[in-house]
């Protein structure tokens, strides 16, 4: 009868070994799902935390770009605030504007009497800095002459009336 008793306490203690196991395993598994759990509302967390973030970092870098476009508004104001190159006065109806440099000017300070029939006009200073940048000695010492018969037109002409 010892034998059978025998049995039983070691069958008993397999099946209680094998339970432990089991147990031990349903509780590993438990552990594992809930460090994972964990670690997937870390990264929600994280991710959560990123894109408020750059939300931020966004809006911050917007907010720049709208100060950079408002002071660069503010100075074109400035600039056709201050009228006609030549005299400052403002009289915006009657400006016409350089195509180079953007400077506007009237008709009467730059001693013309009606627009120019070119599709762009450059002032002086813009006629100048774009004549030398096409600049040709050949050219130029045409558009020299072509000047000075002109000029010597004009006065002959001037001497002939008087």
């Amino acid at each position: 009868m010892e034998s059978e008793s025998e049995e039983e306490e070691m069958g008993s203690t397999d099946e209680q070994k094998q339970m432990n196991a089991r147990l031990n395993l349903h509780l590993s598994k438990r552990k594992h799902t809930e460090d994972v759990d964990k670690q997937k509302e870390r990264h929600e967390e994280l991710d959560r935390n990123l894109a408020k973030a750059v939300q931020l970092a966004l809006e911050e870098e917007l907010e720049e770009e709208e100060l950079e476009l408002e002071e660069l508004e503010e100075k074109h104001q400035q600039k056709r605030r201050k009228g006609c190159a030549i005299c400052n006065i403002q009289d915006e109806e009657l400006l016409f504007q350089c195509d180079g440099c953007q400077k506007e000017f009237h008709l009467e300070c730059l001693g013309m009497d009606r627009m120019p029939k070119t599709e762009e006009w450059f002032c002086e200073g813009c006629s100048r800095k774009k004549r030398k940048v096409n600049s040709n000695p050949e050219t130029e010492q045409r558009q020299g002459e072509e000047a000075i018969s002109g000029m010597t037109a004009k006065v002959n002409s001037i001497v002939e009336n008087k």
